[in-house]
């Protein structure tokens, strides 16, 4: 949807052309998009820009480190949430790091995102929802539903 809003948003410009069978994007003005990233991302938007035919450069510029001093902090958290949220792949992974034991936590697990609930699934973490917006704001609204809809089975 964003990259099909960046497309609209060039037809205003006309500095494209469209085919008609296919709808893609000939790029004529020489743009280029700077995709900054961690060294370890994922790599599915460089996917969607080529298929879009956008064209970039990727730059790897930071990776992510997991503190492996805050493991006995993270193991007390995770023991007593009652949701335990993940906003990135790398999030899970260093969860996953200090936690390999914490697989089966009590929390109910919310993912930002359908990539980072496939990254708690492949190390299989039980997600719980997966936020319908992809946002901070996503996760919040997926937290208030579920907290709402228990209290409505607590009163039935």
């Amino acid at each position: 949807a964003y990259l099909r809003q960046i497309a609209e948003n060039e037809k205003k410009n006309h500095d494209y052309e469209e085919t008609d069978h296919d709808h893609q994007i000939n790029y004529q003005t020489g743009q280029r998009v700077l995709l900054l990233r961690a060294k370890e991302a994922s790599r599915i938007l460089d996917e969607a820009l080529a298929e879009a035919n956008i064209p970039f450069d990727a730059i790897a510029f930071y990776e992510t480190k997991t503190d492996e001093r805050r493991r006995g902090q993270l193991l007390e958290a995770a023991a007593q949430a009652d949701y335990v949220t993940f906003c990135s792949a790398s999030a899970v992974a260093a969860f996953d790091t200090l936690l390999p034991d914490a697989r089966n936590i009590s929390g109910k697990v919310i993912c930002i995102g359908p990539v980072t609930a496939q990254a708690a699934i492949d190390r299989e973490i039980k997600v719980y929802r997966t936020a319908g917006e992809f946002t901070v704001d996503g996760i919040v609204a997926c937290i208030k539903e579920d907290i709402a809809s228990e209290e409505r089975k607590r009163f039935e």
